[in-house]
């Protein structure tokens, strides 16, 4: 059995403070690997995927065989939240080891500043191969990846991106199989609407619906959530069967990775993370069918799958908190990796083996875009009561969900933004509290009946992003690729809530009146 490297980063939330772990390349400990040939990275991801859609975490339907078996041999982080519900800022998260306030990448088209450190240009500076295949997030800050793939066509189903990103990293893998060390990342877009998945998963989960509602954003969904026509039960239950459809194909085309990887004879000496970047919400709050406007668990709670070589570990399930910020500490550590400097996530190793404490909170947001001269810099400050602080925060412990709205912010992400006429967007309350353990479908807010436990999150959120060691960054604007990359997946081709809903409603009085 291999002696896994403990060195800790550490990001804990005690009391009313917030301790941010700070790792050198240089990190001791009393036990140390013993002499092994560096060990491959094969990371594989998959879009809007709702954890509580996989049989594994509990789901009634056998919606991902594949990725069952590989939950037995791995450690299960059964409580993973992403730091925010879009791709670019949490895959860029899991890439850096920063939250977005810290990493700059807080909108779908937004660059990450090149003095930041990403996994892949670590890795390569370690001498690892490096190649991306990603059917979304091609054209997003993927520094350091010597090879990267982006398979997006608007012309084809999501399928046929699935099927050629995995094909070309297969053939990628055959290249370098005797390469050795090599990082590998695979990601997928099928569960992302429109839901269309190809036969036989089209009817896998048939609820025996004869109507006309498709799996289509245009068609229908759209209208279901702009409040245009109330969808009946029966159309909703045909809809989650075809984005379960979706997560089915997903789990088979993992499957086929995993196959090829093991005949490559690659397999004993990788380390593999299977994860997702967000859920999706499927109407479970506030007539919501989509993801970039919500911050509820149904979009934030994510799987994350770690299996070790010679199965340390497998078969763990680890309950506590944890945040898509702790995979590139927890990856290098095994990888007997330099950490960078400064980063916000944990080596979860260290937690997972209680040689440290868990994590007590992890923090989520929702954001406008940087940039925008009628909000100044983006100090990334709470500006209470005025519209300075365009952000919706969130805590997550294993009890509490406390989300703070402080600028009474209504998110306009797809479709509220492709009105003519502005629409007000996603409303939240100013407050909101949810004990996860008697509401896990975060149903009934109690943040009025239990102040005390509302200004305590409140004031940690304060220190949060008020903290020594905070430093809001900014992003690189998007290129003309970036953009048009965007367009592929439906996105419109500007960050989401670029105007305020007084300053929107007055440009379209304005332009009626001409």
């Amino acid at each position: 059995m291999t002696t896994w490297k403990i060195c800790g980063s550490r990001l804990i939330l005690l009391g009313a403070f917030i301790a941010l772990g700070l790792v050198s390349a240089g990190c001791g400990g009393d036990s140390s690997p013993k002499k092994r040939e560096k060990l491959n990275l094969i990371v594989l991801s998959v879009d809007t995927l709702r954890y509580d859609h996989l049989h594994f975490a509990g789901y009634e339907r056998e919606t991902s065989p594949r990725l069952d078996e590989f939950a037995r041999e791995s450690i299960h982080f059964a409580n993973t939240f992403a730091p925010r519900g879009q791709t670019w800022p949490a895959l860029t998260s899991v890439m850096t080891g920063l939250y977005p306030i810290s990493h700059g990448v807080r909108h779908n088209g937004e660059m990450l500043r090149k003095d930041i450190p990403s996994l892949a240009g670590i890795l390569r500076s370690q001498g690892y191969e490096t190649g991306a295949f990603l059917t979304n997030f091609g054209e997003a800050p993927n520094r350091g990846f010597q090879t990267k793939g982006s398979y997006q066509d608007k012309d084809k189903p999501h399928h046929l991106w699935d099927d050629e990103a995995a094909t070309q990293a297969i053939n990628w893998l055959e290249e370098r199989r005797d390469e050795s060390p090599f990082f590998m990342w695979l990601h997928l877009v099928s569960p992302h609407a429109d839901y269309e998945p190809p036969e036989p998963y089209d009817t896998m989960f048939s609820t025996g619906y004869k109507g006309d509602v498709t799996g289509s954003k245009e068609d229908h969904m759209d209208a279901w959530v702009l409040g245009k026509k109330q969808p009946t039960q029966e159309e909703i239950d045909h809809i989650i069967s075809l984005y379960d459809g979706e997560v089915a194909f997903s789990d088979a085309v993992i499957g086929r990775v995993i196959d090829e990887v093991k005949r490559m004879g690659l397999w004993e000496n990788s380390v593999v993370v299977f994860l997702s970047d967000h859920g999706e919400e499927l109407m479970d709050h506030k007539n919501y069918m989509y993801h970039g406007c919500s911050i509820y668990d149904a979009v934030l709670k994510v799987p994350f799958l770690l299996r070790l070589p010679e199965d340390h570990l497998g078969g763990t399930k680890f309950d506590g908190v944890v945040s898509l910020v702790d995979v590139l500490p927890t990856v290098l550590h095994v990888l007997d990796s330099p950490v960078p400097h400064r980063v916000e996530g944990v080596n979860l190793i260290d937690v997972v083996e209680n040689r440290s404490a868990p994590q007590e909170a992890v923090m989520s947001e929702w954001a406008r875009a940087q940039g925008n001269p009628r909000l100044g810099e983006d100090p990334g400050v709470i500006k209470v009561p005025g519209k300075a602080a365009k952000r919706i925060y969130a805590i997550r412990t294993s009890q509490y969900k406390y989300i703070y709205n402080p600028a009474n912010m209504s998110p306009k992400n797809h479709p509220f933004q492709k009105q003519k006429r502005p629409a007000k967007g996603l409303p939240y309350e100013l407050k909101e509290l949810y004990d996860i353990k008697a509401d896990p479908g975060e149903t009934r807010n109690i943040a009025s009946e239990n102040r005390e436990v509302s200004q305590q999150f409140e004031q940690q959120i304060k220190l949060w992003i008020d903290g020594d060691a905070r430093e809001p960054a900014k992003s690189d604007a998007p290129d003309d690729i970036a953009k048009e990359a965007l367009k592929a997946l439906g996105y419109i081709d500007v960050p989401e809530g670029d105007e305020d809903d007084d300053d929107a409603e007055k440009k379209s009085s304005e332009e009626k009146n001409k």
